[in-house]
């Protein structure tokens, strides 16, 4: 009979719930109160209390987070003599949980956003922090912001908090239905936050002196106490980062009271730098404080400009070089960069078709700006050729704090000249066993002057001179010359032979170097003596004289 009025009375979803109801709790219904009879089961409320969680410590005139929480220390009991496992069961079908506190909220003000209790020196930043469900033997909560007066004293303050949650009270059971009543309460509590009097650095510019990359320079950093404690034995320490290293040990900058400022010099280097430009660096002061314990401000960063080192432009101003022939190269060097170039050293690199003579060229102190010269000697290959070569330097020069840097390789372009050659016209003939003066035509074959040249004639046998040189002066391209040079043959020169001496000429560069010509053939040939021999004459002569007295001497008698 009374299935069937609940057949009739419910729909099939709401009969299938009661039956699952009524099939999980059958057993602790009986045993509770019997067929039918309701059960109330009452559930503990949860003890709920707030606390600061780890460091609750904040500076005067700071905004710090303290980590606030809410721990549930309830139990999960009933109160009306039936087993826990009683509890747990029904629990579980109604899916409510013993002892938990719910939708717990935590504030600081009240709903009308006043304080709930005044709070001198503080300013709380927070809102409602919503916490959600705490079970009992648990703790939960979030971080409260709040803000400390710079007037503050030291010490430890009370700040009160108000805790609002829900837990559930009573699970009626019966038969035909179940009734859960949720109570909401509120309590409250206070949390300590500490106040302590702290030295604090604060970073007020930084200038840098030679920094640049691959260089030691300086870094001038001020600072300033910003805290309320006068800090003593106070050490600035700038920390390594990936371009910048400090190689100067912590600078010792004293003792600062709240505001007083002071700077700190570091020596450092720079590398691995892509450009121009700033460069985060961090410092932190570590100090003594008024209480005689030792102190360690957090890192601060501030930007540490690394500027442009030296660089160098070197251009090819003046070049006297020929083909096979020893030549100089004059070289313009500029410092294009914006920090000096101290002792500054231009060294040429060897190379193809040039061999060095000269191949270092002092520079100096060159500031920003600022250009000279050096010139090298060369000599240059007969393999060369008439045309532009690139000639490589690299510049060696010390930085501010004699470190040795070397550059980069830097490139001039210089001309090499054709090599000065000359001609030797009008072949000359000589007779047998004579002295003679010889007459050649000396023209300059080459692509440029040839300025105070001297001629010379190498005789061998069966030649012979006295007077081997000739000075011919300038020679401009395509002019010529007539030189002479008195020149002697041996009776055992063959006649109507043409024989070869050897021509060269010594000249004088732009540089004032002598440079001599490779050697040129100057052809002569022998011929037959003309008129009687001197030496034969002579000695008819004799006889002839010797005949006559003979015969003066004979007619006397």
């Amino acid at each position: 009979m009374i299935m069937c009025i609940m057949y009739n009375t419910l729909n099939t979803r709401q009969l299938l719930k009661i039956l699952v109801v009524a099939i999980g709790s059958f057993g602790l219904i009986l045993g509770a109160s019997g067929v039918g009879a309701a059960t109330d089961y009452t559930f503990p409320e949860p003890d709920v209390s707030a606390y600061a969680n780890g460091d609750n410590t904040i500076e005067p005139g700071e905004t710090g987070d303290i980590n606030l929480r809410v721990e549930n220390s309830g139990e999960s009991v009933i109160n009306n003599g039936n087993d826990i496992s009683d509890l747990e069961s029904a629990a579980a079908v109604y899916d409510v949980k013993p002892g938990n506190a719910e939708a717990v909220k935590i504030r600081i003000r009240n709903d009308g956003g006043t304080f709930i209790d005044e709070i001198e020196h503080f300013d709380i930043k927070s809102g409602i922090i919503n916490v959600g469900q705490i079970s009992p033997g648990t703790s939960a909560g979030g971080d409260l912001t709040i803000e400390a007066d710079e007037s503050i004293d030291a010490g430890v303050y009370e700040i009160p908090v108000e805790i609002e949650y829900t837990y559930v009270s009573i699970l009626e059971n019966s038969i035909n239905e179940h009734t859960i009543d949720r109570d909401t309460e509120t309590v409250q509590d206070t949390i300590q936050v500490r106040v302590e009097q702290t030295g604090n650095l604060e970073l007020t510019n930084s200038v840098t002196t030679g920094l640049y990359d691959g260089s030691e320079g300086t870094v001038t950093v001020g600072l300033r106490n910003s805290g309320n404690e006068v800090i003593n034995d106070a050490t600035l320490h700038m920390k390594d980062s990936q371009n910048i290293r400090s190689t100067t040990n912590d600078v010792d900058v004293g003792t600062l009271r709240p505001g007083e400022q002071s700077e700190a010099t570091f020596q450092a280097t720079a590398s691995d730098v892509d450009g121009t430009g700033n460069y985060t660096v961090g410092f932190e002061l570590q100090y003594e404080g008024s209480n005689g314990n030792t102190g360690l401000t957090d890192t601060e960063h501030t930007a540490v400009r690394i500027q442009d080192g030296p660089d160098q432009q070197v251009t090819a101003v003046e070049s006297e070089m020929y083909v096979d022939s020893i030549g100089r190269v004059t070289v313009q060097i500029t410092n294009t960069g914006q920090s000096q170039m101290k002792e500054a050293r231009l060294n040429l690199q060897p190379q193809e078709p040039f061999s060095p003579v000269s191949s270092s060229g002092w520079v100096g102190t060159l500031n920003p700006g600022e250009t000279t010269t050096s010139t090298f000697k060369l000599d240059v290959s007969d393999r060369a050729v008439a045309q532009s070569y690139p000639l490589d330097f690299v510049v060696e020069y010390y930085d501010g704090h004699d470190n040795r840097i070397v550059s980069e390789v830097l490139t001039a372009e210089a001309d090499v000249g054709a090599e000065k050659t000359f001609a030797v016209q009008n072949g000359q003939q000589i007779s047998v066993g004579s002295t003679d003066t010889v007459e050649y035509t000396i023209t300059n074959t080459g692509d440029s002057e040839i300025t105070d040249a001297t001629v010379r004639l190498n005789s061998n046998t069966p030649f012979e001179t006295d007077d081997d040189t000739t000075f011919a002066g300038s020679i401009d391209p395509d002019e010529s010359k007539t030189v002479q040079f008195k020149l002697s043959v041996e009776d055992s020169a063959t006649i109507d032979k043409t024989y070869s001496l050897d021509t060269t000429i010594k000249y004088k560069n732009e540089y004032g170097d002598t440079v001599t010509t490779d050697t040129v053939s100057a052809p002569i040939t022998v011929t037959e003596s003309e008129g009687l021999p001197v030496i034969p004459l002579i000695g008819g002569i004799a006889a002839i004289t010797a005949l006559v007295t003979a015969l003066v001497l004979y007619r006397i008698r």
